[in-house]
């Protein structure tokens, strides 16, 4: 049972978790050059 919800909760989270990291990457390259830019 616990290593069932483990596994759950390791497969829900993993990809999601892999999707905002590269959001975040994603808007850091975005806003780089403007910051490079602007400053």
């Amino acid at each position: 049972m616990c290593n069932g919800i483990h596994s759950l909760v390791h497969t829900v989270s993993g990809p999601q978790l892999r999707d905002i990291i590269i959001n975040a990457f994603n808007i850091v390259q975005a806003l780089r050059p403007c910051a490079l830019g602007c400053g």
